[in-house]
């Protein structure tokens, strides 16, 4: 009994010597790398067993629905041949043999015949349940609505439709359902003797695992023992000397005479102690290097970001000068646009008269053909001064009844001109619509803005050639609502640009070609329509600017 209260278990397992540590420490790292291996070799070696057995399965898989797919095309192409002349002349007992042939097979769940509603004609029985029922489940409406040959699994059925045209016209189909099951017992059979190989190779791997594990283990006991006993020695020189720097002797040296790292290891760690010391020192003069030099380089980073600061709200500064520049030249072109057009629409009227009293007294074709053409031209020009006066007129913002469909005609007649020259379309679609609160002018400005940016944008993407430009313009009810949208195939917008198009001043067109209020000036009448206007668009695809109107109630 006091033989066991003097022994600790600590003690037991408590090991003095360096040497049978580092034996025992070596060993460990061995046998623990060996069995790693070990392990990470099975694991690579089961998973590419699962990896072939799966890669067999799925091929086996697919083989086997491949050749249930074959047939049942050929077994459906054919049928729908013989059945065109039968299914035309309504041949019902011809219809039913070829039916019964097909459903004697063994995988043959079903056989259908419907028409072009879908309606089951035959299901190659005397007595049919079906017959002019429709069926109205997912497969079936997909085999009706398919206008060729079509393949859709269902649980454990294979449906196949086809179908039947005489001379483009569609008469109906056919359908035919295929058993499943016989395939899935031979995938699960096949499943089954791939996975008995599997587990006999992984076995046979275990074993041939251990044999070379145990082996591995032997050669690393002899060979930690030896790496053991040429560490000892230097080691413990070398803590010996550690101890005395630990107290305060920096003069303490470590003599060991290997001629490998050991040696190596010494002598830098006697360069490192009789550094220590000035290393210390230099480290405080470090210390106020650096402080005094990151002071410096944080005043530096603020005065770079001033200056940056600076630089670029000058050049704000100038660009927002140059477009209000040009905001007041297009200002002043418009001004004269609107004092030209009301001076030409008086000799237009003399010329339009005059011609219409001629047309009256001439007798000669041809040169009443001429005056003809003569009183269509005047007419175009006199309602293009009467829309640029229109448009050109400062009038105060009243919102009356408006019918949008003409705003967009007015809009597409002024510039239609102008857009034809660029070699641009432009094709409008809308039907109908009830009218909106609004001021006429207004929304003609929004649209005319909206095109013009399209046309620029084609001319861009297309190098200024002709005959390659389209412009899409829609007008649609939805709810309570009226929507226009205008879809080109120009050079499109930029993402980081999307969010700054409505800002005042921001343009991508070149200096002088763009003031950058359009977009700007455009949402605020929107806005004041009580409406909405969007912008999507992608580099290279075009862009599409949906405008949202409500609609005026009675």
């Amino acid at each position: 009994m006091e033989l066991r209260k003097k022994l600790n278990m600590k003690d037991l397992f408590k090991i003095k010597h360096i040497r049978t540590k580092y034996s025992l420490q070596i060993l460990f790292i061995i046998f623990l790398v060996t069995i790693l291996l070990t392990l990470f070799s099975l694991i690579r070696f089961r998973k590419g067993m699962k990896m072939v057995s799966v890669s067999v399965e799925q091929l086996t898989d697919e083989a086997l629905y491949e050749q249930m797919e074959t047939k049942a095309e050929v077994v459906i192409t054919t049928l729908a041949r013989d059945l065109i002349d039968p299914v035309y002349y309504l041949d019902i007992e011809t219809i039913t043999d070829l039916f019964t042939t097909i459903r004697d097979q063994k995988d043959t769940i079903y056989v259908y015949l419907y028409d072009v509603d879908g309606k089951i004609i035959s299901d190659g029985t005397e007595k049919t349940t079906l017959l002019h029922e429709v069926l109205t489940d997912e497969v079936s409406k997909k085999a009706v609505a398919s206008e060729k040959f079509l393949l859709q699994r269902k649980e454990d059925i294979l449906d196949a439709s086809m179908p039947i045209y005489i001379e483009d016209e569609k008469l109906g189909g056919i359908r035919i359902g295929f058993s499943l099951e016989k395939i899935k017992a031979d995938i699960l059979r096949q499943k089954k003797a791939i996975g008995y190989i599997t587990e006999k190779n992984i076995k046979s791997t275990l074993v041939a695992s251990m044999v070379i594990s145990g082996i591995l283990v032997l050669l690393g006991i002899i060979f930690a023992l030896k790496i053991a006993q040429l560490l000892v020695k230097p080691i413990l020189k070398l803590i010996n000397v550690t101890r005395k720097v630990g107290k305060g002797d920096l003069t303490a040296k470590v003599e060991i005479k290997s001629g490998d790292e050991l040696e190596e290891m010494a002598n830098s760690f006697n360069q490192m102690t009789e550094d220590l010391y000035n290393l210390h020192q230099e480290e405080k003069e470090m210390a106020k290097k650096i402080a005094v030099a990151e002071e410096r380089a944080r005043y530096a980073t603020i005065l770079e970001e001033k200056n940056q600061q600076l630089e670029t709200a000058y050049q704000e500064l100038k660009s927002a000068q140059r477009q209000l520049i040009q905001s007041e030249k297009m200002a002043t072109v418009g001004t004269l646009a609107g004092g030209m057009a009301h001076e030409i629409n008086t000799p237009l009227g003399t010329i339009l008269t005059n011609t219409e009293m001629l047309l009256r007294e001439v007798k000669n074709k041809e040169q009443g053909a001429s005056l003809k053409l003569i009183e269509e031209a005047t007419n175009r020009c006199r309602d293009i001064v009467q829309f640029l006066l229109k448009y050109s007129r400062q009038a105060p913002v009243e919102f009356q009844p408006v019918e949008l469909n003409k705003v967009i005609d007015d809009v597409c007649f002024l510039l239609e001109y102008q857009l034809s020259n660029d070699g641009i379309t432009i094709n409008k679609k809308y039907g109908v619509l009830p009218k909106i609160e609004g001021n006429v002018n207004e929304l003609e400005q929004v649209i005319t803005n909206v095109i013009l940016n399209s046309k620029d944008a084609i001319i861009k993407t297309y190098n200024e050639k002709k005959g390659e430009g389209n412009i899409q313009i829609r007008a649609y009810q939805k709810e309570n609502s009226l929507f226009i949208e205008s879809q080109d195939d120009g050079c499109g917008i930029p993402q980081k640009d999307i969010d700054k198009i409505f800002d005042p001043f921001f343009t991508t067109k070149d200096i002088g070609k763009g003031t950058g209020l359009g977009l700007s000036v455009s949402q605020r009448i929107i806005e004041r329509h009580n409406g909405k206007i969007k912008v999507e668009s992608e580099p290279g695809q075009g862009t599409t600017v949906r405008i949202e109107l409500p609609i005026k109630e009675d």
